[in-house]
């Protein structure tokens, strides 16, 4: 299916075998999830899901005692926590007194 999401994924409990079955054997049965590719020296997997996968399959490894982060390497928008809005450097308001 066209327009499908690739997101890699830290999980820093996957580091064997056994961890990278249980995360296939419960993703696989998710229809929106296309592929997965596993890394366990990094303990990232990469997930390539339709759009509007990723909270599903972000629940669904919580639900097996993971703790997913979204990792930042090639994420096109995907981060959670880059976009609060502008901040210039030095502008907390020390520099504009009031009296």
């Amino acid at each position: 299916m066209n327009g499908d999401v690739r997101t890699a994924i830290r999980i820093m409990q996957m580091d064997c075998p056994t961890e990278e079955a249980l995360i296939r054997k419960k993703l696989s049965r998710m229809a929106d999830v296309r592929s997965m590719e596993f890394n366990l020296m990094q303990r990232v997997l990469t997930v390539v899901h339709a759009p509007a996968a990723l909270d599903p399959v972000l629940g669904a490894l919580r639900s097996l005692d993971f703790t997913p982060e979204i990792a930042e390497a090639n994420s096109h928008g995907a981060s959670k926590t880059a976009h609060d809005g502008p901040r210039a450097p030095g502008s907390a308001g020390s520099a504009h007194p009031s009296g």
